[in-house]
C-alpha cells in the first residue's frame, strides 16, 4: 500500500506562491525596475501558469542587504518555512540578493523547505535540472561581474589617490584645492602646525611626586588645544582624546617617513 503523498506533492493542486520586487533607492525611477512594473510582471506570470499568488510584497532596501534585515523579505522566508506555499517567485534572481553566498543559502533553505524558486527574465525554475543549471550559471556571472566592479573601483581609488585627488573625507595635514574641477589634495599648513603642537605638547616630559617623569596626559593635552583655539577638520574648536591620540599618531607616521625619505637621498652621497 503506497503512502500518501505530502501535501505539496498531491497531483493536479494549483500552486501557491509569494511573489517578491524589490527596488534600491537609485531603481525606483528606471524603466523596467519600477515596483509597478515588477508587479505587472509578476501577477502576469501567475495568470499564465495558473499559480495562485499567496501575498505579494514589495520593499525599498539594497540589494546588498543580508536579507534578513528586509522585513517584507523576513516575513515571506517565515511563512514559506511554515509551508505556506509552494513557490517564491521574482522577476529577476538579483531582486533576492545581490550577493552570490545569501542567494546560494537561500535556496538550499527553499529545497529544504519543499519550496521552488521562479525567476521569470532568466526563465529560471529550480524544480528541473535546465534551471538548476542556468541558475548556477547566472549566479557565478553575477559573482564575477561584482568583482570585476570592485577591482575598477578599487584601482580608480588608488589611480586618484597616486595623482593627489581627494577620494574619501580629507585626511589630516591636508586641504582641499579643486584644480580645473578637480578635487586635489595639498598640505594644510595650519593642520600640521596643529599636528606639531599635539605632538610636542604629548612629549612634554613634567614631573611626577616621586621624582619620575612621565608624558603629558592626553587629557591636559585636549586642554591646551582648545585653549589655543586650534580648530578640528569641521571649524570647531572642540577636541576630545580620541581625536588628539589620532592626529598625535598620523604626525609621528609622517616624522617616520620623512626621516626614511631623507637616509634614502643620502645614501647615494655615503657610496
Amino acid at each position: 500500500m503506497s503512502r500518501p503523498l505530502p501535501k505539496r506533492e498531491v497531483q493536479d493542486k494549483k500552486r501557491r506562491a509569494y511573489c517578491y520586487a524589490r527596488v534600491s533607492s537609485h531603481e525606483q525611477g528606471e524603466i523596467g525596475h519600477s515596483l509597478a512594473a515588477q508587479k505587472a510582471t509578476l501577477k502576469k506570470y501567475c495568470a499564465t501558469e495558473d499559480i495562485e499568488i499567496v501575498e505579494l510584497h514589495t520593499e525599498v532596501a539594497s540589494g546588498g542587504d543580508h536579507p534578513m534585515k528586509r522585513n517584507n523579505f523576513k516575513h515571506i522566508l517565515e511563512e514559506l518555512q511554515r509551508g505556506k506555499a509552494d513557490l517564491i517567485i521574482v522577476v529577476k534572481l538579483d531582486r533576492l540578493s545581490r550577493c552570490s553566498k545569501d542567494i546560494n543559502k537561500l535556496v538550499e533553505d527553499f529545497e529544504k523547505w519543499g519550496v521552488t524558486l521562479h525567476s521569470i527574465t532568466e526563465k529560471i525554475d529550480l524544480s528541473n535540472a535546465m534551471g538548476r543549471f542556468l541558475f548556477g550559471l547566472i549566479r557565478d556571472l553575477a559573482q564575477m561581474e561584482k568583482d570585476l566592479i570592485s577591482e575598477r573601483t578599487i584601482a580608480s581609488l588608488a589611480k586618484k589617490k597616486e595623482e593627489g585627488q581627494l577620494t574619501g573625507r580629507c585626511p589630516w595635514s591636508k586641504q582641499v584645492s579643486v584644480v580645473n574641477g578637480i578635487k586635489m589634495l595639498i598640505d594644510s599648513p595650519e593642520d600640521i602646525e596643529t599636528m606639531k603642537m599635539v605632538y610636542d605638547l604629548r612629549n612634554t616630559m613634567h614631573k611626577l611626586a616621586k621624582g619620575t617623569t612621565a608624558p603629558l596626559q592626553w587629557a591636559k593635552v585636549v586642554e591646551r588645544v582648545v585653549a589655543a583655539g586650534r580648530k578640528n577638520k569641521n571649524g570647531e574648536a572642540v577636541w576630545c582624546q580620541t581625536q588628539v591620540r589620532s592626529i598625535y599618531k598620523q604626525y609621528k607616521a609622517m616624522l617616520a617617513e620623512r626621516a626614511l625619505e631623507e637616509q634614502k637621498e643620502q645614501e647615494p652621497e655615503n657610496e
